[in-house]
């Protein structure tokens, strides 16, 4: 492939960027990846944006607000 899960799997060292029960193309940004090479870093994926698709974006706004509240900075968002 040469998508978004194609790249995060070969830069940040994750085998399987995109859990065994989603679809190609499809990504949930509640499930952690975790690299093999660095247990500290945490990828979030979400699926892609499309032209006038509207629930997706908001969806990653809303993840982004909760994890930025969290008192935990291991639960913390650091990148975006």
């Amino acid at each position: 492939g040469v998508g978004k899960t194609s790249l995060i799997n070969n830069t940040f060292g994750i085998d399987d960027a995109r859990p065994e029960h989603d679809k190609r193309g499809e990504a949930n940004i509640e499930i952690p990846l975790y690299s093999k090479s660095n247990e500290r870093f945490v990828l979030h994926d979400s699926k892609g944006f499309e032209p006038g698709e509207n629930d997706n974006l908001q969806s990653v706004k809303a993840f982004i607000k909760r994890r930025k509240t969290h008192e935990a900075i291991q639960e913390q968002l650091h990148a975006v």
